[in-house]
């Protein structure tokens, strides 16, 4: 017994003693993500290391992945954990893990290294642009733009950038889908924030490709995702409020006034703007807020915004229709109206961390708009040889209303084993417009036994769709650095289109009671869409790609319908194939490749899906389709961009081409007697466009003070069309071409006291027909123009610029010069 009892107590003492010493063999986990924080991007393969203390002996190592994310397992101790990389200036963090829990360290920003030479810091003239993997980084000090200038014109000096009238921001050829500040989702509205905000706020300005939620939340590149400008603000704009305030009076009661007021830091950010002008031709008068709020498990914000638009616009239009290889058509109309618009907006964001492996995505926006506008129109159409055919004036006053709103909700959760993720999507799309529509038309057919027709109608329409969508993804890590994807998705649209016309009722003196049924019609289109995919994507440091297919189910039910009684009724059971393929290279981190097709059915829209005959427009009258099918578009884009830091040069390559089966094109019935056009939608073969451009920035000199840069781009496409001329003839095929060809050129040279640019473009446009081929349309537009700008002592700024246009090739007073 006793001898039982000596074992027992030396077991125990052995327990007590060791015991400590498993728990601290017990493993513990230490992760966190890499961040590079001058273009808050993650940096893949970055070096981590850990030393204990307080000998620092090397312990292990690891490197981060294509998500900047690293773990390393240890046990309980004190340790220095090292993160570096090329160019980029060390960081150190203290670590002490215990036994109880695991250590996130969260993010940890890398710095630019400064190289500092006995205490000389040695410096120089910024590159103008820089490229970093697919990010393309701008000097903003780089662009200068006259004093109290709004960010729109910062932006339009940068290389490869372009601004249409419509506010669609291209760069480099691709088009810019969202701007966000410091990395982070902030504005609402792109277009206001360009226009709304000084230039002198931003430091930098970057385009990326910006993952898709779904990639976000997984940690897994998905190959997708859309280009967006990273506005990078001044740190000494992120202390305090700041903000910007002018206005303008002129002649006619000519004015404009702006202000804006801000407030930026790591947690919270706001921005209130208003903005109000009348040049005469529009007077806009608009305000919104945006904020945001980011910590460490939320991240919420959103916008509410106002605006009012009145324009009047008065337009001159001189046309020639090729109708066969013996028949042309001549058309000469002038038109104005007066529209107006209300329309506010809000939408909503939320990034919630739910736990560790669980999180969630949240964007909502609504969305109601009310309209007005007040049109006339005067016109004449010839033959051939210029005998007048018909000659109208048209009146129209419209009121509609529309209310939309629509939202995506993603939730995902990640498992134990890295990479492996179960995502739930559902978004969902409701719009309601209702419009009430008067059009008055005279016209006078002169082919025609001289005859005149009046049309009075009212046409009161409404449309109302309801989308929703749900989906269901597993993503699952095979092998190493590979990943498997199988999701399934289930999408319902439906949509309802009412058009009831009313004619004019001379002996009432009032529109009639019952609608005309020869041209009223409802119209519903169901929608529902199963989609199975699968795909294959391996993610490595020097190159990436993704191979998959979706397999899409389509069932589509049509009915036409006046009031209570159904019309027609048809359905249709179509399945489709969507292959896509991401290829993406990395030769260095300056320069990369990146190759992507893609493959996606669209549905017609319901305009053209609807059977009823639309005579608004008594000369031009549209009918429409219900065989229509859908239409399923190949697209292949190609980039390649490169820098070299030794000689401040970027380069970007782009080069798209796209075809799309089953496009939907028009028929044109045309009468030689009356001049009246009737189109009928169909689906065709043969559209297809390439697009392409090059950018290329360049600095020279010793201290890199003269820029250049320039902008090429190019567009070749082909449209097929179908026109009737003879009723008893089956309709003429006709091909379209368009080539359009654009050089843009700038040079600017810099110093600390002036700056003085030079810019020059041209574009080239060229139209050819197959049906008459000698009447082809050649256009030249020439701009050229140059700016300076002098930094005077006591902080006196002076600027000036000069531009000239001419265009030629257009006819009549379309072709000008002009000087401002």
């Amino acid at each position: 017994m006793k001898g039982f009892l000596h074992i027992l107590l030396t077991c125990l003492v052995l327990y007590t003693g060791y015991a400590p010493l498993w728990a601290q063999s017990k493993p513990i986990l230490i992760d966190g993500i890499v961040i590079d924080e001058d273009i808050r991007l993650p940096v893949e393969n970055a070096t981590i290391r850990l030393y204990s203390l307080p000998d620092s002996i090397y312990m292990k190592g690891t490197v981060s992945d294509a998500a900047g994310k690293f773990t390393i397992s240890v046990v309980s101790g004190s340790y220095l954990l090292k993160v570096s990389y090329t160019g980029l200036m060390p960081e150190y963090r203290k670590v002490k893990p215990s036994h109880s829990s695991d250590v996130h360290v969260g993010e940890i920003c890398l710095r630019p290294d400064v190289i500092v030479l006995d205490e000389t810091l040695v410096t120089a003239q910024a590159p103008p642009v820089v490229i970093s993997g697919d990010t393309t980084i701008y000097n903003a000090s780089a662009f200068p733009v006259p004093e109290g200038s709004m960010l729109e014109e910062l932006v339009k000096q940068l290389p490869g950038a372009d601004i249409d009238e419509e506010g669609k921001l291209t760069i480099n050829g691709q088009t810019i889908t969202k701007i966000i500040m410091d990395g982070e989702e902030f504005f609402m509205n792109n277009i206001n924030a360009l226009k709304d905000l000084p230039a002198e706020i931003v430091e930098g300005l970057k385009t990326y490709k910006r993952q898709t939620d779904m990639a976000t939340l997984t940690g897994i590149d998905d190959g997708d995702g859309s280009i967006v400008l990273d506005l990078v603000i001044k740190p000494g704009m992120k202390k305090g409020w700041n903000g910007n305030f002018e206005g303008g009076y002129g002649n006619d009661d000519r004015y404009e006034g702006r202000g804006n007021i801000n407030r930026f830091n790591k947690a919270d950010n706001v921005s209130a703007t208003a903005n109000m002008n009348d040049n005469g031709t529009q007077a806009v008068k608009r305000t919104g807020i945006n904020y945001s709020h980011t910590s460490k498990k939320i991240k919420y914000g959103g916008g509410v915004d106002y605006q009012r638009n009145e324009r009047h616009t008065w337009s001159r239009r001189s046309t020639e229709e090729f109708m066969d290889n013996s028949t042309s058509q001549f058309s000469q109309q002038n038109s104005n109206s007066n529209s107006g618009t209300n329309r506010f907006s809000t939408s909503l964001r939320l990034d919630w961390k739910v736990n560790n492996r669980t999180s969630l995505i949240f964007r909502p926006s609504v969305s109601y708009s009310n309209d007005h506008s007040i049109s006339g129109s005067g016109s004449e159409t010839q033959d051939d040889g210029h005998v007048p055919i018909n000659r109208q004036e048209a009146s129209d006053r419209q009121k509609a209303k529309d209310f939309s709103t629509n939202g995506t909700l993603t939730v995902n959760r990640q498992f134990a084993r890295k990479g492996r993720n179960l995502t739930l999507t559902v978004d969902y799309d409701l719009t309601n417009d209702h419009s009430d529509r008067n059009s008055i038309s005279r016209t006078s057919y002169f082919k025609y036994g001289d005859s005149v027709k009046v049309q009075n109608q009212w046409i009161d329409g409404a449309n109302n769709s309801h989308r929703y969508r749900v989906q269901l993804s597993y993503l699952e890590p095979v092998f190493t650095n590979r990943f498997l994807e199988i999701k399934y998705s289930y999408k319902n649209n439906t949509s309802r289109s009412e058009r009831y016309a009313y004619n004019w009722d001379e002996l009432n003196n009032d529109y009639y009671q019952y609608p005309d049924t020869a041209h009223s019609n409802c119209y519903e289109n169901i929608n529902s869409i199963h989609t199975a995919g699968i795909s294959v994507r391996t993610v490595r440091p020097s190159y990436f790609y993704l191979v998959g297919i979706n397999l899409e189910a389509q069932q589509t039910d049509n009915r036409s319908y006046v009031q209570d009684s159904t019309i027609k009724r048809q359905s249709r059971n179509v399945l489709n194939y969507a292959p896509n393929v991401t290829f993406r290279y990395n030769f260095t981190k300056q320069t990369t490749l990146n190759v992507n097709y893609r493959g996606r059915s669209v549905q017609p829209s319901i305009n053209d899906l609807q059977p009823v005959k639309d005579i608004s427009d008594p000369l031009n009258i549209r009918t429409g389709n219900p065989d229509l099918k859908s239409t399923f578009n190949n697209s292949v884009m190609t980039t390649f961009r490169t820098y070299l830091p030794a000689h401040f040069t970027s380069l970007n390559i782009g080069l798209t081409y796209s075809n799309t089966l089953n496009s939907i094109t028009r028929i044109v019935t045309y009468d030689e007697t009356t001049g009246v056009r009737t189109t009928l939608p169909v689906n065709v073969n043969g559209n297809w466009r390439l697009n392409g451009s090059v950018t290329l920035t360049s600095s020279f000199g010793k201290k890199k003070k003269f820029r250049v840069s320039s902008f090429l781009t190019h567009s070749y496409s082909n449209t097929i069309g179908y026109t009737v001329v003879d009723k008893k003839k089956s309709a003429v095929r006709s091909n379209t071409t368009n080539l359009r060809l654009s050089e843009r050129l700038k040079m600017n040279y810099r110093t600390k006291i002036y700056d003085f640019g030079i810019s020059t473009s041209v574009r080239y446009g060229k139209s050819t027909h197959s049906i008459n081929s000698d009447k082809r349309r050649e256009t030249f537009d020439y701009e050229i123009g140059g700016n300076a700008n002098f930094n005077l002592p006591w902080n006196i700024k002076l600027s000036t610029e000069v531009d000239s246009r001419i265009r030629r090739g257009y006819g009549g007073k379309s072709d000008y010069t002009r000087t401002t």
